[in-house]
């Protein structure tokens, strides 16, 4: 019986963090709610259709035929085709399963939080500790882009095996490590799992438990291996990466999405700039960045300054490298790392790596939690200070949010400011009664809720005896309801009918592409957008057919999005978008080359219409055509054309998808080569006469990349029995 009693408590945890994401996420659970905005509803969701929908046919979805001409799915490491979760696509439908797997990926998160801080701390901070992490601003704001969460879930457990394999020396915790790599690395966003092993390799070079020469090797093993286990998904990927039009070596391309002042204010106040659940967004689109709590700020400055524990100038170190490193090219410390780290520069979007200042943070609060645990008599006095300035705080906030509640109190007063001459006045009064009064009620709102839980956080130090069985699990109570108010301000949640919802019936389309014009609600910048805004853009979007919503509708688009472009397509629709195309730069030739038989747009009157494209040529077609030329397609999937060709004359049959390594062709059963057609789209030379074509994606770099897979786990599996690592 002690022993049964014994699992429950030890599995007690875990259900904590669950119930937390269940409070959270219940219009999910209960009113089967899905996701609607962010780059799950623009990329992911799209996509998953193609994935699963391959799959069921028996075809590995190596090719996607549907968007920007045609593009390799597998080969982009930003799908995670190999995400061991990907089976619950196969079990519910794909906006739900996707939603399940963003919070099955935060409660992994928070599970292997706190597998690693329990190693280190009492059950309680560690429980606390990963709270923060899981529900932090920085990893929450990545519940629109699930193929980040991917990634971020293993950052903990990697650290967990480092830290047992240092400890024990057991080769075992090395190959776990490995793995655990290596499932990082094919699971989805390769930029947060970059970041990892870089940290990692520091972790283990830091180590003074064997010489030098001996971690180094460590390490270089480590990356070693992880690669090349790695290659059938990596070695597809970087060829995929050498024929986009992502820049690799642009100063200005890396250092872009620099932390700003911006994301300096949301670590505070998290929704400063407003909030997408009201609608009250004002200022910079940045919320939740870098929030904690603010009990976690209090037990981060503790567990900084106060602690000591093992490793503790290694995390302080990368705590504040992680920090300084999120400021890109507002800080020279970025440009040493873009000229002098390999792979530092491949990267955009710098304030991404505060991912890791978050991780780091929560170990830093777990320990400063801990120590407030065991000081029995510590900070009675400043947390008495705290009460009674805070209590002063709140009765000031609150006063003026009473004088100011009617819209037109701010406005006034910025009317009087502007009579005597105060500077930027003008500027405000630019926006309508109702912004301005929103504005500063979102301002006071965070002042008063920072303040607010301070001041209870101040209570509970000051009153409650921390002897008390009651006390930890109090101030973890008190820390996720914190985290939780504020989360659930940044989620746009749909039902599943949402995406049932289909344009007018598009005519046939079987040979030809259709564009679809880019969906932007007009706002006017004197009004905040309002409650609907959001839902409304995405109904406008998913009905319009913008994006990748051609892919569930197995129709072949122009456009589309994704994390890389191919560079000869970007260079024929000249445009500079490195995720997709600047679609309003295409004119009536490009569309007719790329198939595009009808324009989707939207009316004034939001309704969906379909403008026929007569110069359009097919996707399928011989150069040259007469009476008696004839094109029959037999069979059509993402990987393979079978077409019945009649010519009078040796001719070029034009496919007008994209050229792309690893597409050969046979005619009547002979193999034959495909060239490249306008510099753009594939051509294959036919004979006079009858001709049966099948052209077909059989990419041999996968063959490679497989083989080297093998080859470097059974090596490594080699050397860990004879121990030649290091171990």
């Amino acid at each position: 019986m002690k022993k049964y009693f014994n699992f429950l408590l030890s599995l007690s945890p875990y259900v904590f963090l669950l119930m937390l994401l269940v409070i959270l996420f219940w219009q999910v659970f209960f009113q089967g709610f899905v996701f609607i905005d962010g780059d799950n509803f623009h990329l992911n969701i799209p996509l998953k259709y193609f994935l699963v929908d391959s799959i069921k046919k028996g075809d590995f979805p190596f090719w996607n035929p549907y968007i920007l001409g045609g593009m390799p799915y597998a080969a982009d490491l930003n799908v995670g085709t190999f995400n061991p979760f990907n089976f619950l696509y196969f079990l519910f439908p794909i906006p739900r399963a996707l939603t399940l797997h963003v919070i099955l990926d935060l409660f992994l998160i928070g599970s292997f939080e706190f597998m690693l801080l329990k190693q280190k701390v009492s059950r309680y901070s560690a429980l606390l500790g990963a709270i923060i992490f899981m529900l932090s601003g920085t990893v929450f704001l990545f519940t629109s882009n699930v193929t980040i969460l991917h990634v971020i879930l293993f950052i903990p457990l990697l650290f967990l095996f480092v830290e047992k394999f240092t400890f024990s020396k057991k080769a075992k915790y090395f190959l776990l490590l490995i793995l655990t790599q290596v499932l990082q690395i094919i699971s989805g966003h390769p930029q947060i799992t970059y970041y990892t092993i870089f940290f990692i390799s520091l972790y283990i070079l830091f180590q003074k438990n064997l010489p030098f020469y001996k971690r180094f090797w460590q390490v270089v093993f480590y990356i070693i291996f992880s690669v090349s286990i790695s290659s059938f998904q990596l070695i597809p990927f970087f060829e995929l990466v050498l024929h986009s039009s992502r820049p690799i070596n642009s100063l200005a391309y890396a250092s872009s999405g620099s932390l700003s002042i911006s994301h300096i204010i949301t670590i505070f106040f998290p929704t400063f700039f407003g909030t997408k659940l009201f609608g009250t967004w004002w200022g910079s689109q940045i919320t939740l960045f870098g929030y904690i709590s603010v009990a976690g700020l209090l037990f981060l400055l503790v567990g900084l300054f106060s602690t000591k524990f093992k490793d503790k100038n290694f995390f302080a170190f990368s705590l504040m490298l992680s920090f300084l490193l999120s400021f890109g090219k507002a800080g020279i410390l970025f440009f040493l790392f873009y000229y002098l780290v390999p792979g530092w520069s491949a990267f955009r979007s710098p304030a991404d790596v505060f991912v890791m200042t978050t991780f780091f943070a929560a170990i830093f609060a777990a320990e400063g939690f801990e120590y407030i645990l065991q000081k029995q008599k510590m900070f009675k006095r400043i947390n008495k200070h705290i009460v009674f300035t805070c209590t002063i705080l709140l009765i000031f906030i609150f006063a003026i949010w009473l004088v100011t509640a009617k819209a037109i109190a701010w406005t006034r007063v910025f009317m009087f400011l502007k009579n005597i001459h105060t500077p930027l006045v003008g500027k405000i009064l630019f926006y309508s009664p109702a912004k301005i009064n929103t504005i500063f009620s979102v301002t006071l709102f965070n002042m008063f809720f920072f303040t607010f839980f301070l001041l209870m956080l101040g209570l509970f130090l000051w009153k409650v005896p921390r002897k008390r069985k009651a006390f930890p699990f109090l101030v973890i109570i008190f820390v996720s309801t914190n985290l939780l108010f504020f989360d659930k301000t940044y989620l746009q949640l749909a039902p599943l009918s949402f995406y049932s919802v289909r344009p007018p019936e598009i005519p046939n389309t079987i040979l030809y592409r259709i564009f679809s014009k880019p969906v932007v609600l007009k706002q006017d910048r004197r009004y905040v957008p309002g409650p609907k805004y959001f839902y409304n853009e995405a109904q406008l979007n998913l009905n319009s057919v913008t994006d990748n919503h051609v892919v569930p509708l197995g129709i072949q688009g122009v456009t589309g999005y994704t994390s890389l472009v191919l560079a000869t397509y970007e260079k024929f629709v000249e445009s500079t978008n490195v995720t997709g195309i600047d679609a309003n730069k295409l004119n009536n030739a490009k569309l007719a080359a790329l198939s595009a038989k009808y324009i989707v747009e939207t009316n004034k009157e939001g309704n969906v219409i379909f403008v026929e494209n007569k110069s359009a040529l097919p996707i399928i077609r011989l150069e040259e055509q007469s009476e008696k030329n004839t094109i029959f397609v037999k069979g059509d999937t993402s990987n393979k054309i079978s077409i019945e060709v009649f010519s009078d004359k040796p001719n070029k049959l034009i496919i007008s998808d994209n050229y792309y390594p690893g597409w050969t062709a046979t005619i009547n059963g002979e193999p034959t080569t495909i060239s490249l057609y306008n510099k753009i789209f594939r051509q294959v030379n036919i004979p006079n006469g009858k001709s049966d074509v099948i052209v077909y994606y059989d990419p041999f770099i996968w063959k490679i990349g497989t083989l080297i897979s093998f080859a470097s786990f059974v090596f490594l599996f080699i050397l860990l029995k004879i121990k030649k690592l290091y171990v």
